[in-house]
């Protein structure tokens, strides 16, 4: 378990642009970025990218491509996250990007829970919430076929959590389902 791994993040516009021995090099790619928007999970620039993905999958079978979700300044997690109908809405919206795009999972990029900051809004219950939000994707795509999700070739799917609570910095903490 002590095997490193080579993460890149890509802007999503840059996904077609990626030369052949860079990809050769990576373990993982975090496209930036998806968002939160009206409690749904969306990515906005992915519309077209099919034929980007496919090529990197031709070129390197065993990558995992991983969306990443959230950023500097992008607001909507706390209000996602806030009821159980909202996360609900928020983690089947995410597993159904997944299985459209045919992603290995998500990296949840959510700055800063409980800390109003670059626009974003913050709640005191977020890190409760954001512990929630975690337990419905869990819910939502385990198992993932019930989903209607096709899971990585590899059989895995990943959800990576990177997150800063509460003006803490926090470990990636990865789920292997």
């Amino acid at each position: 378990m002590n095997e490193k791994k080579v993460i890149g993040y890509v802007g999503t516009r840059n996904l077609g642009q990626m030369r052949e021995e860079d990809i050769r090099k990576l373990d993982v790619i975090n496209i930036a970025f998806g968002h939160i928007r009206e409690n749904e999970t969306v990515w906005e620039e992915g519309a077209g990218k099919e034929k980007d993905l496919e090529r990197i999958r031709r070129i390197h079978p065993e990558i995992k491509i991983i969306l990443s979700i959230g950023g500097w300044s992008a607001d909507g997690f706390s209000q996602a996250a806030m009821t159980e109908d909202t996360r609900e809405k928020a983690a089947k919206s995410a597993a159904a990007l997944v299985a459209a795009y045919k992603l290995d999972g998500i990296d949840i990029d959510w700055e800063y829970p409980c800390f109003a900051l670059a626009g974003i809004a913050a709640d005191m219950r977020d890190k409760e919430n954001f512990t929630l939000f975690l337990r419905n994707c869990v819910r939502s795509w385990t198992p993932w076929e019930a989903a209607g999700c096709s899971p990585s070739p590899q059989g895995e799917t990943l959800i990576l959590p990177c997150i800063r609570t509460c003006r803490r910095r926090r470990n990636i903490w990865t789920m292997y389902n």
